[in-house]
C-alpha cells in the first residue's frame, strides 16, 4: 500500500546552516526532515538526523554515505533544477501541506536569490517558508493572504518581487498604494500579534525578525 501523506517537511539545504538550537527545534517540529546533498555532513555537528537525502551527491564522500546508510538516499540526476528545489518538489511527491527550509542563505549570491525565489514558485502551491536564525521568510503572489502570529515590536518587511499591490494589517505604518521593488516598506513594525498582509497584484517577499526570537 502506498504511504500516507507527510503533513509537514522540513529541509536542511547545503547553505549557512542554522544554530543547533534552531535545528533541533525545527526538527521536534515537523514530521519528516529531508537533507540536500552535501548537508548530511552536517547533521551530527547539528544534533538531529533525518529521513531522506536528496541530490546528485557530488558533495557527498563515500565515508559520510556510509556513516548514514540508514537514511533514505534518493538520488535526483537532473541538472536542470538544484539540489534544494528537487528536494521540494520530492516533498511535494509526499504530500507536504506544509514546507520549511533551513540553511539556504550564505554562499553564492547566485544560488541563495535561486533558493528564495523558490517561495514564489511553490508558494501558491504549499505552505513554504525560509527559516533561519536571523528570521523567517515567505513569498506571496496575487492573490494572496498571508497571516503572521508576532509579537508587538517584532520587525515585518515586505520587499517587492516585482511592482505589487498590497494591504497591511497590524503595522506601525501604512503601505504605499504602489509597492516598487526597493527598500520602501523594509523594517516595518508589528503593533498587535497578529499581522496580515494581502498581495492584491504582483508578489512580495515577506520577511518576519522576532525582536526576542
Amino acid at each position: 500500500m502506498p504511504e500516507p501523506p507527510v503533513g509537514s517537511v522540513l529541509i536542511l539545504a547545503n547553505g549557512q546552516p542554522p544554530s543547533s538550537a534552531l535545528a533541533k527545534k525545527l526538527a521536534e517540529g515537523h514530521e519528516r526532515i529531508l537533507v540536500t546533498d552535501g548537508a548530511v555532513n552536517r547533521l551530527e555537528a547539528l544534533g538531529i538526523t533525518a529521513h531522506t537525502v536528496c541530490g546528485d551527491f557530488d558533495s557527498v564522500t563515500p565515508e559520510m554515505r556510509e556513516r548514514w546508510k540508514r537514511l533514505e538516499w534518493i538520488e535526483t540526476p537532473d541538472q536542470n533544477h538544484g539540489d534544494l528545489e528537487k528536494t521540494v518538489q520530492i516533498a511535494l511527491e509526499m504530500g507536504a501541506r506544509k514546507i520549511t527550509i533551513t540553511g539556504a542563505g550564505g554562499g553564492r549570491p547566485d544560488h541563495m536569490l535561486a533558493n528564495y525565489a523558490l517561495l514564489l514558485r511553490y508558494g501558491p502551491t504549499v505552505d513554504i517558508a525560509v527559516t533561519d536564525d536571523g528570521g523567517t521568510v515567505c513569498g506571496a503572489s496575487a492573490p494572496a493572504s498571508t497571516r503572521l502570529a508576532v509579537n508587538i515590536g517584532d520587525t515585518v518587511s515586505i520587499i517587492a518581487a516585482q511592482q505589487c499591490r498590497a494591504i497591511a494589517t497590524g503595522l506601525k505604518w501604512e503601505l504605499p498604494e504602489v509597492l516598487e521593488p526597493g527598500t520602501r516598506a523594509v523594517s516595518n513594525v508589528a503593533t498587535t500579534e497578529s499581522v496580515e498582509i494581502t498581495v492584491t497584484s504582483g508578489s512580495a517577499f515577506i520577511c518576519h525578525l522576532a525582536r526576542n526570537p
